[in-house]
């Protein structure tokens, strides 16, 4: 239908239609009105794909106050959808400051993530302590804590409380998709799998007799058929489950150590040479 120009009691009897039930008539008033709301509303906002779906909203908020009786009829019909127009501007703008708000609120929790999280400032430095991590010989479940609690930065209550159940294969999931994230950008995925995945993923594949040979695991009822990424991470607690943690992540840590010492090289992957008499 095209926009025509209405005339003052034109415009009265479209509206008093319209008021009885008669959609032709709105439809009418619709395309008389549609383009001067539109640029109304797109003046105010400067974006004319919003101007389009806020001109519509204009129409039903409108429309709703004609059924209900709202219209002063010594008004034009513009008038209204005049100053519903300004109403749904108003709410526009309310809305997009809480959405900027809330991405100011985010980005502030990033900024402050980078300034305390050391893979945003040295990545090559902590994947190369992660890969170290992998191959340092500890035990799985000991690997996957220290990542937790020196790699993500949890507390080993909050791991017994909401991890306690989980299996080691589940937790092995959730920390490397965690510490890939920041870290997308340095590496592809396949280079992450292969050089940091690969080697906890080929011990947890081993059965469990044969990664936990010490006597602390001889009465958990571990067969040599049981693989060791089923099991639950509450099954290598005993006593205090934190502190249980608390004493992986210093033997993990240890092993580390000795890695590092033994190849002689730096945490953030540079060779250094040897000194005589060491």
């Amino acid at each position: 239908m095209e926009r025509r120009f209405l005339a003052e009691s034109e415009e009265l009897a479209l509206v008093e239609a319209a008021i009885a039930g008669d959609p032709e008539a709105w439809g009418i008033l619709y395309n008389a009105f549609l383009l001067p709301v539109r640029g109304f509303i797109a003046g105010r906002i400067g974006v004319t794909e919003d101007a389009e779906d806020l001109a519509q909203e204009c129409f039903i908020r409108a429309r709703r106050s004609l059924d209900q009786g709202l219209f002063d009829r010594q008004y034009r019909l513009y008038t209204l959808l005049r100053n519903v127009a300004l109403h749904v501007v108003q709410d526009y703008w309310r809305h997009r400051a809480r959405a900027d708000s809330r991405l100011s609120e985010q980005s502030h929790r990033i900024r402050s993530l980078a300034a305390e999280t050391r893979s945003f400032h040295e990545p090559l430095e902590r994947l190369e302590l992660l890969r170290l991590v992998f191959v340092c010989g500890a035990k799985p479940h000991q690997i996957l804590m220290f990542g937790f609690v020196k790699l993500l930065q949890w507390r080993p209550r909050e791991i017994v409380k909401e991890r306690a159940e989980s299996s080691l294969m589940s937790l092995t999931d959730e920390f490397l998709e965690s510490y890939y994230a920041p870290l997308e950008h340095y590496m592809s995925q396949r280079t992450f799998h292969s050089t940091f995945c690969a080697p906890l993923l080929a011990v947890m594949d081993s059965p469990a007799v044969e990664v936990y040979g010490e006597r602390e695991y001889d009465d958990r009822g571990m067969s040599s058929e049981l693989a060791v990424g089923s099991l639950a991470l509450k099954v290598f607690f005993g006593g205090d489950p934190a502190a249980n943690i608390s004493d992986w992540c210093d033997r993990v840590r240890t092993c580390t150590r000795k890695l590092i010492a033994a190849t002689n090289i730096e945490t953030h992957g540079q060779s250094r040479p040897r000194q005589r008499g060491n």
